[in-house]
Formats: C-alpha cells, sequence, structure tokens
C-alpha cells in the first residue's frame, strides 16, 4: 500500500513539473515601456508691465483684483481704491510691512481645467468653491481648448517671499479711499466700476518671485489623478531639475499615459533673462539657478495675496443702494466667468 501512495505521488510530482515547464511566463509589460516621453517645452523670459503702477512704498497693497483674470498674478491687479499713504498717516500701527523671508514651492495636479480652477480657488479664502482665475492657462497652450476633457494639468510654483504688506479691512477704511474711487462710485455704473477696479481690493499681499510652470496632457478617462502626477513630476525633474515632493517609484504605465505633453514656464521678479534654455540629447533643458541668484530684494515684485488678503469691492461703496447693486453684480459676473 506504502508503495503504490509512494508511486502516485512521484508521477503527481513529475506531471507538475512538466506542466510548469510548459507554461509560458508572465510578460511584464512595464518592463517594455519607454523610461522617456516628450514634452513641449515653451516659456518665456519676458516682463511685461502692470495694468496699474505700483507704489514704491506698498505696492499693490490697497488696489483692485480680479479674481476671475490669473492666479496670483499682477496681471489681475486693477486700480487703487484705498489711499494707502492717507490710511497709515492717520492709523498708526494698522499698516504692517512684514520682512521675515520664506522659501517653497507649491505644487497641483488637475484632472480638468474645472479641476485645476477649482484647487486654485480653494487655495484662497474669498475663492473658496468658486471656479475663477480662469485665465491662469489661457493662451499658454498653442492649438488647445484648454477647457476639452481630454485634457489633465499640473502648477507648480517655486516661490521666494522678501516682504509681507497687510491691512485689517473695517468701516474706517472707507474714510481713506482715492479721489478717483470716491468719485467712480457714484458715477459709474457696477459693470464699469467692476472692469475698472476688479471684484475685490488687496487688503494682503507678498512680494518676492516665483518661478511658474504649467503642464498640459493627453490622458485617458480612467486614473487621471495618478496619471498626471507621473507625467508632471517627470516634465519638471528632466526639464527644470526640479523635485515634485512625490517621492515613489515611477510608475511606467501611467507615465506614458500622458500623450501630446507640453509645459509653459515663466517668472516674476529677479532677472528673467537669466531663464536660458538649452538643447541636450534632443531635450529642451531649463537651469533656473542662474535666476534664482538674481531673485533679490531690489528685483522683488507682487506674487499674490496671503491669509485674509482680499476684500469684496462693494464693502467700499457707502451708499447702500449703489453697494447692493454691485454685490449683486459681482456674484453675476463671477458666476458668468466660472470655468466649465
Amino acid at each position: 500500500m506504502k508503495k503504490t501512495l509512494l508511486i502516485i505521488a512521484a508521477l503527481a510530482l513529475l506531471t507538475s513539473c512538466e506542466k510548469n515547464q510548459n507554461e509560458t511566463k508572465p510578460i511584464n509589460v512595464a518592463e517594455n515601456l519607454p523610461k522617456d516621453i516628450t514634452v513641449i517645452v515653451n516659456g518665456t523670459n519676458e516682463v511685461k508691465a502692470p495694468m496699474y503702477p505700483w507704489s514704491e512704498k506698498y505696492n499693490f497693497l490697497g488696489f483692485g483684483y480680479d479674481v476671475t483674470d490669473k492666479f496670483q498674478d499682477e496681471a489681475s491687479v486693477r486700480a487703487s481704491v484705498v489711499n494707502m499713504s492717507a490710511y497709515d498717516t492717520g492709523n498708526p500701527y494698522r499698516v504692517d510691512i512684514g520682512t521675515n523671508t520664506e522659501g517653497s514651492w507649491n505644487i497641483i495636479e488637475a484632472e480638468s481645467a474645472v479641476d485645476l480652477s477649482e484647487k486654485l480657488s480653494s487655495s484662497i479664502e474669498q475663492t473658496q468653491g468658486l471656479k475663477v482665475f480662469g485665465n491662469t492657462i489661457k493662451d499658454l497652450f498653442p492649438n488647445a481648448t484648454v477647457e476639452d476633457k481630454k485634457y489633465v494639468y499640473g502648477y507648480y510654483s517655486n516661490y521666494w517671499i522678501n516682504k509681507r504688506y497687510k491691512f485689517f479691512y473695517d468701516q474706517n477704511v472707507n474714510n481713506f479711499l482715492t479721489a478717483e474711487f470716491k468719485c467712480d462710485a457714484l458715477t459709474l455704473s457696477a459693470q464699469a466700476l467692476v472692469a475698472k477696479y476688479g471684484t475685490h481690493v488687496l487688503n494682503q499681499i507678498k512680494i518676492g518671485s516665483t518661478f511658474d510652470v504649467f503642464y498640459q496632457a493627453e490622458a485617458p478617462e480612467l486614473n487621471r489623478s495618478n496619471i498626471v502626477r507621473e507625467g508632471f513630476r517627470y516634465a519638471l525633474l528632466k526639464t527644470f531639475g526640479l523635485m515634485s515632493g512625490f517621492l515613489d517609484d515611477i510608475n511606467l504605465k501611467e507615465l506614458n499615459a500622458n500623450k501630446s505633453v507640453q509645459i509653459y514656464y515663466k517668472s516674476i521678479g529677479g532677472d528673467a533673462s537669466k531663464l536660458k534654455p538649452q538643447t541636450i540629447n534632443n531635450k529642451v533643458i531649463v537651469n533656473i539657478s542662474e535666476w534664482r541668484s538674481t531673485t533679490t530684494m531690489d528685483k522683488s515684485r507682487f506674487i499674490g495675496t496671503f491669509g485674509n488678503g482680499l476684500t469684496s469691492l462693494d464693502k467700499f461703496i457707502d451708499n447702500s443702494a449703489k453697494r447692493d447693486e454691485v454685490k449683486l453684480y459681482i456674484q453675476q459676473y463671477i458666476a458668468s466667468k466660472a470655468v466649465k
């Protein structure tokens, strides 16, 4: 009986070995995927003048700001509302100018233009829940309809803050408005006021320098957040030598799911002429070290708001009927400009 069992066991073992030898070893598709993807690189070292000149002492503190325009950008600054010199003189210690420096980076990955707008909006208290800053990626990617759902996006900002300016709004501030704004508040329509002064007033701002990168790629419908993360961190590292902060091993399947990849870079503050793209081994490389060395205090520019840094324009209008009219128009204006 024992001999019979041993023979059966031996036959089973031989059969198993023969089966394993005949089976095809599973192929890891990722092992055969390229470790590089094609990235089209565009950017600018052109320094554009803002719509309105800033104050030598207070920069853009007390100026208007349109949240439907570009995110944390001088292009969104509008005409001055508060006479900061008069307010500062009449209210000692109510205007604070801080010189504590700070440097770091922010990164956002988005599954669509709407998702990008929502995430940019949520980073500022007064625009949380909205879909604003719609002009941020407008015109950056030629021949692409940015709202097309096939695109995923990334936003990276490497910043250095040299100064912070702030004042806290209360009703007393309305006693120190610019003569031009007081006149316009009486004579201009709500639409014309918002066109000239924007939707909000800047009451907390930071100046310094930023290097910003915008990413666009076509991606399939599934797993888009992981796909854009892989593509964006690849583009940042290979083009600028910048880390995204995501340290997991590269997923080649998700990396190669990024198609028609484009990035656009720009800077504010420092000497933008120091950003010089080079082509090495058929890849465009931009070294930002030389630019970063020029980001000194004297080359600082407006780089956005911080904290509770925006106050709605209607609060600066004393006439209750006109204030309500402007408030309603701002709500309608923001809704009409929402990214869809």
